[in-house]
C-alpha cells in the first residue's frame, strides 16, 4: 500500500534524525586519517547524531518535549564550524565568536526555560556560518589555480553548509508567516528536513577524501 503524502512527510521529518548517523559511523572508521578539520567535523557529526537519537527517544518513546535540546544542539554546530573554518576567520576574533555564541545560547535558553524552538538563536546561527562560507569561497576564487576543487574536503563542507544554511536562514526569519498556515508549515519542515539530509550527503562524501590541503 502506498504512503500517504502525510506519512511520507513523516518518513522523511523522522529519517533526518538519523541522517548523521552514516556519517558518524564512517567518521569513526576514518577519523585517524583525517585532518583536523576532518575531525571537528567528525565531532560536529556524532554531536548532531547523538542529539538526532535523543530527540526521537524523547518525542516519539517517551512522548516527551525534546525542544530543550535546541540551544546545546545550535551552539555545537556554531563552534565546531567556526573552528572548521578558522583559517578564514581573523584568529582574534575567533575567542570572541565561540564564548560570546556559549553566552548568547545559554542565556536565551535559561530566559525562555529551554523551551522555546529558538528562532534567534538559528537566525544567527545561520548567518554567522553563511559568512564563514563567503569567506572561504573568496578565498578560493582568488586561487583559481587549483587544479581540482572537488578533491578538497572543505569544498563539501562548505558547499553544503551554503545550500542549507542560506534555506535556513530564509526558514528561520519567516517561519512566523508559515506556522498559521499549516499546510505550508508542513511543507517547509519537509523541505527543511530534506536539506539537512542533503547537507549530510555532501559530508558523506567529504569523509571518503584524503587529500589534506589545509589542516
Amino acid at each position: 500500500m502506498p504512503l500517504s503524502i502525510q506519512d511520507t512527510f513523516i518518513t522523511i521529518i523522522d529519517a533526518s534524525n538519523f541522517v548523521a548517523l552514516v556519517p558518524g559511523i564512517i567518521a569513526i572508521v576514518t577519523f585517524r586519517r583525517h585532518t583536523t578539520t576532518q575531525r571537528y567535523l567528525a565531532i560536529l557529526v556524532w554531536g548532531a547524531a547523538i542529539v538526532g537519537l535523543l530527540g526521537f527517544f524523547f518525542s516519539k518513546v517517551l512522548l516527551r518535549p525534546n525542544i530543550w535540546l535546541i540551544p546545546f544542539y545550535v551552539t555545537l554546530n556554531f563552534v565546531m564550524f567556526t573552528l572548521i573554518f578558522r583559517h578564514y576567520i581573523n584568529q582574534r576574533l575567533i575567542p570572541f565568536l565561540l564564548f560570546g555564541f556559549a553566552i548568547f545560547s545559554l542565556t536565551y535558553g535559561i530566559a525562555t526555560n529551554f523551551y522555546a524552538f529558538g528562532e534567534p538563536l538559528r537566525i544567527v546561527e545561520s548567518g554567522g556560518i553563511l559568512i564563514y562560507c563567503a569567506l572561504y569561497f573568496r578565498t578560493t576564487l582568488r586561487q583559481l589555480d587549483k587544479e581540482n576543487i572537488t578533491q578538497e574536503p572543505m569544498f563539501w563542507i562548505s558547499s553544503g553548509a551554503l545550500i542549507y544554511y542560506s534555506a535556513s536562514f530564509l526558514f528561520f526569519v519567516t517561519i512566523g508567516i508559515f506556522v498559521e498556515m499549516n499546510e505550508i508549515d508542513a511543507i517547509v519542515w519537509v523541505v527543511h528536513a530534506s536539506l539537512t539530509i542533503l547537507l549530510y550527503a555532501f559530508f558523506f562524501v567529504m569523509a571518503f577524501l584524503k587529500r589534506p590541503e589545509i589542516t
